[in-house]
């Protein structure tokens, strides 16, 4: 064989052999194992009417940074940003506490914290809570009507965590909402449930507007106005 034939030879068993080794070479594609962030929720405190305050924390970013964090709330279950009322503040990991405003009172909140990244958004865990209002209370049905007096009275149902202090009914001749500035019978006991009062020294044959009122020290809860006539 000449020196010209046995090049090429060697040249092509070269070329076969590395391109069978580059073609049978395995080759890895596994993506990056995605690691989200962990969030917390904190306390909730100073509860009024229309807000409170609450305490929550990133606690791990994962792999993507956090862009947004706060809280999200929902008067119904498991919150989320699409649907909830958010409160927002800042980027990033560690604690942090929010003023939330604008809220209804007497209504139970479901409330979580989130964080959100450019693709995914975590939540911690549900607390609930109740924003304070004046006692919840309805009237009840009119009894033992005569031409001078009436039996009615009034249920609390809710006092909202602060301590009903006075429960009563209100009436008026006029005044088809009577409030505790019209006249006004206070019950003895104070505090949740059922009580009555008889109303009485009222005029023969008359029309009056009655219903329950209850206190407590965020403002008088009322009932039903109840229309009635005493008899002839």
């Amino acid at each position: 064989m000449n020196l010209s034939l046995l090049k090429a030879f060697v040249l092509a068993i070269t070329i076969a052999f590395y391109g069978c080794s580059k073609d049978d070479a395995p080759t890895t594609t596994e993506e990056p194992v995605k690691v989200l962030p962990k969030v917390s929720i904190g306390s909730l405190s100073s509860i009024t009417k229309t807000g409170a305050i609450a305490q929550g924390a990133v606690l791990e970013e994962g792999n993507s940074k956090v862009i947004k964090r706060g809280f999200v709330t929902d008067l119904t279950e498991n919150p989320v940003l699409k649907k909830g009322k958010i409160f927002d503040v800042g980027f990033g990991l560690g604690s942090f506490e929010i003023s939330l405003k604008g809220l209804e009172s007497g209504k139970q909140y479901f409330i979580r914290t989130f964080a959100a990244t450019a693709t995914d958004t975590v939540y911690s865990e549900q607390k609930q809570f109740i924003t304070l209002s004046a006692p919840k209370i309805e009237t009840i049905a009119l009894t033992e009507i005569t031409t001078v007096s009436v039996k009615t009275g009034g249920n609390v149902i809710m006092d909202f965590g602060k301590e009903v202090t006075e429960r009563g009914v209100c009436f008026s001749k006029t005044v088809e909402n009577p409030t505790i500035a019209d006249t006004k019978l206070v019950h003895p006991e104070n505090g949740l449930g059922t009580y009555e009062i008889l109303i009485d020294k009222l005029t023969q044959n008359t029309e009056y507007y009655v219903r329950a009122y209850a206190v407590n020290n965020q403002g008088v809860g009322y009932g039903e106005a109840i229309k009635f006539k005493t008899l002839e």
